[in-house]
């Protein structure tokens, strides 16, 4: 059988479109490429590392005061100095050695001292079953604070006009006028001067009960 060759062309593209579709691969392309003669356990693949940069967050901490306290938190402390306070003892007291009476002022010497001392003028008295008792006890050069509106005054014992002792004794006359029976120039010692001339001229005078007609003085200057 005689074939014309445009029988034997289509016959060609026939059997190739045929194989074509048999084998579609054939038309597909490949990134990859193969390698022969190539030992794999010495491949190493290589990676490209980016550098990134390291940032540390920094976190303020505040530390909040305690209640009460005045002190800032540490990041805003500013350093304060407090001036000091000045203490100010505002109650009239007689501080001895052996403790602290409350006095007050007297408008006369006839006013009863309780359990308290009283005072007018240069003269101060209390009972002897007080403390105030204890200045007896007292000797030349021993000292005492008297504290009036806040303002304190140290006094110092002094020795007495009569005896130039401490404390003297001397006997109650008439309710207002006491006396030393040892020296006839003190038989008649008048209320005022222990009051307004300080039994001398002493800055003060402490009186106390000695006995059923008795009384105890001691005299003092301020220092």
């Amino acid at each position: 059988m005689k074939v014309s060759i445009l029988e034997s062309f289509l016959f060609m593209v026939i059997s190739s479109f045929i194989g074509i579709m048999a084998n579609p691969e054939i038309l597909t392309a490949s990134d990859s490429v193969t390698i022969m003669d190539l030992d794999s356990t010495k491949i190493v693949e290589t990676v490209v590392i980016q550098p990134v940069a390291k940032v540390t967050e920094v976190t303020e901490v505040r530390t909040a005061p305690k209640a009460g306290s005045l002190v800032e938190p540490a990041s805003r402390t500013t350093n304060h100095v407090q001036a000091p306070v000045a203490t100010v003892d505002t109650a009239n007291n007689v501080r001895f050695s052996w403790g602290a009476q409350s006095l007050f002022r007297a408008t006369s010497t006839k006013t009863n001292s309780g359990n308290n001392i009283a005072r007018v003028g240069r003269l101060i008295w209390g009972h002897n079953y007080t403390d105030f008792g204890n200045i007896t006890r007292l000797k030349i050069g021993d000292t005492f604070i008297l504290t009036e509106n806040g303002i304190a005054t140290t006094y110092r014992v002094a020795a007495n006009p009569i005896t130039r002792k401490a404390g003297i004794v001397l006997d109650v006359k008439n309710g207002t006028t006491l006396s030393y029976a040892g020296d006839a120039r003190y038989d008649s010692i008048q209320i005022n001067a222990l009051t307004d001339m300080g039994f001398g001229g002493h800055s003060l005078v402490l009186l106390t009960c000695y006995g059923a007609n008795s009384r105890y003085i001691v005299v003092a200057d301020a220092i």
